[in-house]
C-alpha cells in the first residue's frame, strides 16, 4: 500500500466520522428533547400554511412545582407572542388550558405531552396562522428548519439517510480491507445491503432519542 493510498484512507475515515458527528449534534442543540424552558414547540397554523417555532426561542416564567401552569413569550413580526398554558394533574398528558396572545388577537391554543420530550414539555398548538405570509413562514422556517420535518416525513428520510450512510461505509470498507480487487468489489457489494437495516435502525435510535419521533 502506498504512502498515499494509506493517506486517504485516514482522510475519509476522519471525514466521515466527523460528518456524522457533527449531524448528530446538530440534531441534539436542534431537537425538542434539550430545552431548558417548558415548552417543546409551537405550531402555528395548519396543513401548507404550518411552520414550528422551536422552544429555544421562547422566554418562559411559571411551571411551579406542582406542575400547574406557565407563560412563554417570544417577539413574532416585531409583536409580543405571548402563551398562557395550564397543566392538569400530575400524570395529564393533555393542558387543561391554553392561550394565545398576539397583538390584539386572543386565541384558543391546545397541547400535551408525547413521548418526544418524555412528558417533560408540552407541545402546543394554535390552528390560526397568526396573519404570517408565505415569506415570513420561509424565514421562520430558517431559524430551525429540523423541528419543521414532521414525523412521518423524519421516518421517510431515515430510510433515505440510512441508505446513503451505508454507501459512504462501503467505500470505507474498500478503502481499509486489504483484498484484491475483485474480491473488494464482492464485499463492498454484499456489505452495503446488509448495513442499511441496522443503519436505519441507529439512526431512528437518535432520532428518537433526540425528540424528533416518539
Amino acid at each position: 500500500m502506498s504512502v498515499q493510498t494509506g493517506f486517504l484512507e485516514q482522510r475519509y475515515n476522519y471525514i466521515l466520522s466527523s460528518f456524522i458527528g457533527l449531524a448528530i449534534a446538530l440534531l441534539v442543540l436542534s431537537g425538542p428533547l434539550f430545552i431548558s424552558v417548558p415548552i417543546a414547540a409551537f405550531t402555528v397554523g395548519v396543513d401548507a400554511q404550518r411552520i414550528v417555532l422551536s422552544g429555544h426561542r421562547f422566554q418562559c416564567i411559571g411551571r411551579d412545582p406542582v406542575k400547574t401552569s406557565a407563560r412563554c413569550t417570544t417577539h413574532l413580526k416585531g409583536q409580543l407572542l405571548e402563551l398562557e398554558f395550564t397543566y392538569g394533574h400530575q400524570t395529564s398528558t393533555v393542558l387543561t388550558q391554553c392561550n394565545v396572545k398576539y397583538g390584539q388577537q386572543i386565541l384558543k391554543c391546545s397541547g400535551g405531552y408525547d413521548y418526544r420530550a418524555s412528558f417533560s414539555k408540552p407541545f402546543v398548538y394554535v390552528q390560526d396562522n397568526l396573519g404570517l405570509t408565505s415569506f415570513e413562514r420561509r424565514m421562520l422556517w430558517l431559524e430551525n428548519p429540523l423541528i419543521n420535518v414532521s414525523e412521518s416525513d423524519w421516518l421517510t428520510l431515515n430510510r433515505k439517510f440510512a441508505l446513503v450512510i451505508s454507501i459512504l461505509l462501503g467505500i470505507s470498507i474498500w478503502l481499509n480491507v486489504k483484498l484484491k480487487r475483485a474480491w473488494r468489489i464482492v464485499l463492498v457489494s454484499l456489505s452495503i445491503p446488509f448495513l442499511v437495516v441496522p443503519t436505519e435502525s441507529l439512526i431512528a435510535l437518535v432520532l428518537l432519542f433526540t425528540g424528533y419521533v416518539d
